[in-house]
């Protein structure tokens, strides 16, 4: 994926509006363990995949880090589904109340008794854990009050990515709309005025959540240093940092741009509306001041954002 060329401004602002956006978040104090855990939390379409597999990949220089990675299978008998899976799904289903298809959980329940005995074990250690799964960004209510009180205990760090707007939107066209419709009568003013219902997982939306209640929330671009930044400045695992640093970063689970029929896939109306949207929800996330990526958006809306 590009580099947006606003990347340094951008990041200056990130700084700046978590701070404010985090005052009034709970503090949790001392931590009553050694225990240290990273929880990625997606949202969805901001390369939660990528960051899994490069995780797994990596796994052995992670163990030399200190790091341990949790998986699915760790929390009750391991299907069909979720036997190679790397993303804990069936640990956020826990807090979210979703029920997950058989074929990835024989028994939740379960689950969420082999994930209580887990946590249990870790008071009074010494352990660095890493887990991953944008379902986490769905929990919200009494889920989030859970969920806090469950990993109150350790020094926990929130974890998630922001994409713009524009290309966020773009994406979950590509993985919902299974009809065929084209992009242009699928972007409607609702959908894209519909940050929250029915897409209620924007990074925006999230952040609010998790900064409510966690007082460590770090938000990273989507971008080719995002497993640099995570691994370097959030886990600051050495071995696996000269890794990142010194390799290129391989998108995975990037569904391929369909043949573009044309510039003008998208209205005038639908171009102002999707770019006032994005703007906005931009600001939202890194202030007034902060740097939209105009030419960013000027050079995917020729190419319809990659959508037929």
């Amino acid at each position: 994926m590009k580099r947006l060329q606003s990347w340094c401004i951008v990041r200056a602002f990130l700084s700046v509006r978590i701070d404010q956006l985090t005052m009034g978040a709970t503090e949790k104090g001392a931590t009553q363990s050694g225990t240290t855990i990273v929880l990625h939390v997606g949202p969805p379409k901001t390369g939660s995949s990528t960051i899994q597999v490069a995780l797994a990949k990596q796994e052995p220089l992670l163990k030399r880090d200190g790091w341990t990675i949790l998986h699915p299978q760790q929390f009750g008998p391991a299907t069909r589904g979720n036997q190679r899976a790397i993303q804990v799904n069936n640990v956020a289903a826990c807090y979210t109340g979703k029920k997950l298809p058989d074929k990835y959980v024989n028994n939740q329940t379960l689950v969420c008794l082999n994930w209580q005995e887990f946590i249990a074990q870790l008071t009074g250690a010494r352990t660095q854990i890493v887990m991953s799964s944008e379902a986490f960004s769905h929990v919200r209510d009494g889920g989030m009050a859970q969920l806090a009180s469950d990993l109150g205990q350790f020094t926990t760090t929130i974890v998630m990515v922001y994409r713009p707007y524009y290309d966020w939107i773009s994406s979950v066209y590509r993985q919902t709309s299974k009809s065929g419709i084209p992009f242009e009568l699928w972007l409607t003013d609702e959908i894209i005025e519909s940050k929250t219902t029915p897409f209620p997982s924007f990074t925006t939306s999230a952040y609010k959540r998790y900064a409510a209640i966690f007082s460590d929330v770090r938000v990273h671009m989507l971008g080719p240093s995002l497993m640099t930044e995570i691994v370097c400045d959030d886990l600051h695992a050495s071995k696996t940092c000269d890794h990142f640093q010194a390799s290129t970063l391989e998108p995975y689970n990037v569904k391929a741009n369909f043949t573009v029929r044309g510039r003008g896939c998208l209205s005038s109306h639908q171009l102002q509306k999707l770019e006032t949207m994005s703007i906005n929800l931009h600001r939202e996330a890194f202030g007034i001041f902060s740097s939209f990526p105009k030419s960013d958006f000027d050079i995917k809306a020729l190419s319809c954002f990659g959508n037929p």
